[in-house]
């Protein structure tokens, strides 16, 4: 008498029940929504330092931007400069910050 023949499904393709399934969807969708939440939360402090950054070394960019004084720092804040000229607010609040740094 022949035995019935049964197949064995591949490694990983067992059958999931439906309950096992949404669970594991759920974990990959709170798994990535974890890591857009904290690169968008490290470029927003990143982006907050940068800009905040400014203030302290207003004269070093200014002597670098005008007069012979570290290019370095001049290049480093052209992007934030650029921009400020852009985007009136961001040069509006720029101004004001820097300006309670140099008085």
């Amino acid at each position: 008498m022949k035995e019935p023949m049964t197949t064995v499904p591949p490694a990983g393709l067992e059958p999931v029940s439906p309950s096992t399934e949404s669970t594991a969807e759920a974990g990959a969708r709170s798994a990535r929504w974890r890591w857009w939440r904290s690169t968008i939360l490290q470029i927003l402090i990143t982006w907050t330092v940068y800009v905040l950054s400014i203030g302290p070394l207003y004269w070093k960019w200014f002597e670098g931007k005008h007069v012979s004084g570290p290019n370095l720092v001049a290049a480093f804040y052209e992007p934030l400069y650029q921009l400020a000229g852009i985007f009136p607010p961001l040069g509006e609040f720029l101004n004001w910050y820097i300006a309670l740094w140099i008085l």
